[in-house]
């Protein structure tokens, strides 16, 4: 860890005694060794003992990086090193109310309020889903294949990020470098979002651009099935806050119904996939619904922003998005609106 590395680590350290201590101690200090173990990646790609599959797709990623320059995104000196590490990164958990859709959020040093809590052991994370759980809220919990230190710290390359498809690859980079290029604190579903939609743009154009054709087709039919996908969700997020919004409902009914609509979504309304079941035979609840939202993505508003802004670069048009934030000092979603000026005067958040 350089200087100003170690003076970032510093100061994060010197953060954590404002809030959860041991939670967060704990996960800057298994932070800091995974960091301290990375290698150079010309080392590795060098090294006789790492497999073909392995150099093959670090030469892939390097070419996503240029990919993601040439579009103005700003990868910084992230992904020039190498991480052993099997299995998942981290471990999610989302906590969700009862009888809203509403996720708690949990508040980290620099980036603010976020709708989930990330821990590196699947045991802590599951104890501290079980203490939800006895408290009555509903929870997902889930797995993490990548995260972005948003440039207080060079990303690395985990080797459990690479066991992907190209198409796959694509997207997970793209979105986690548009983290690194803009930020909104306190927005933790708006920058979900907006990354979901530049990875997207940019996975399609890529993959064209290098010939790849027969991944395109997967990547497109995918696409084809997460529209269905965000259809049944966005159906069935209005069928519960209709539930919720009946305040003469006891809550003991208001659950009873609440499990008799899930049962009604995962059964007689749930849709026919092309390809890939999006739905799976998971147990369903708020925290799932809510979770899924943060990337099943409506790219509508987005795409029409970007579209009237006239950029080229899908990376000038994020820079255009960070100037009006830094000056209007609006809701993101309402941002949005500011580029094309027939919607300036809506107010009208996504649903």
């Amino acid at each position: 860890m350089n200087s100003m590395e170690l003076g970032k680590f510093l100061l994060m350290a010197s953060l954590i005694p404002l809030v959860s201590s041991c939670y967060l101690t704990r996960l800057a200090l298994t932070h800091n060794n995974l960091y301290n173990s990375r290698r150079p990646l010309a080392e590795v790609e060098k090294d006789p003992k790492t497999n073909a599959k392995t150099k093959d797709a670090l030469l892939f990623v390097e070419e996503i990086q240029n990919y993601s320059k040439q579009h103005g995104l700003i990868p910084d000196s992230s992904y020039r090193h190498f991480i052993e590490h099997p299995g998942p990164i981290s471990y999610l958990l989302e906590v969700a109310h009862p009888d809203r859709l509403e996720l708690l959020t949990f508040w980290y040093p620099i980036i603010g309020d976020m709708p989930y809590q990330g821990f590196f052991s699947h045991k802590d994370r599951d104890e501290e889903a079980d203490r939800f759980k006895d408290e009555g809220f509903d929870i997902e919990k889930g797995q993490v294949a990548a995260f972005s230190a948003l440039g207080w710290f060079a990303d690395p390359i985990y080797s459990s990020m690479l066991d992907r498809s190209k198409p796959a690859l694509c997207e997970l980079f793209f979105h986690e470098i548009t983290h690194q290029t803009v930020w909104f604190a306190d927005q933790g579903p708006f920058n979900e979002n907006l990354a979901s939609f530049v990875s997207s743009h940019l996975t399609k154009s890529f993959l064209q651009e290098k010939g790849l054709k027969k991944e395109l087709l997967a990547y497109l039919a995918l696409e084809k099935d997460q529209q269905i996908y965000q259809k049944w969700l966005s159906e069935l997020k209005a069928a519960l806050n209709h539930l919720y919004s009946q305040s003469t409902l006891t809550k003991q009914v208001l659950l009873t119904q609440k499990a008799t609509l899930f049962k009604t979504f995962l059964t007689d309304k749930k849709p026919r996939f092309n390809r890939y079941d999006l739905i799976d035979d998971k147990s369903w609840n708020n925290a799932t619904v809510i979770g899924a939202s943060l990337y099943v993505v409506d790219f509508s508003p987005f795409q029409r922003a970007f579209t009237c802004s006239e950029r080229e670069k899908i990376g000038d048009f994020i820079q255009d998005l960070i100037l009006k934030r830094d000056y209007e000092k609006k809701d993101p979603y309402l941002i949005l609106k500011t580029f094309c000026p027939e919607d300036a005067n809506d107010t009208r958040k996504p649903t």
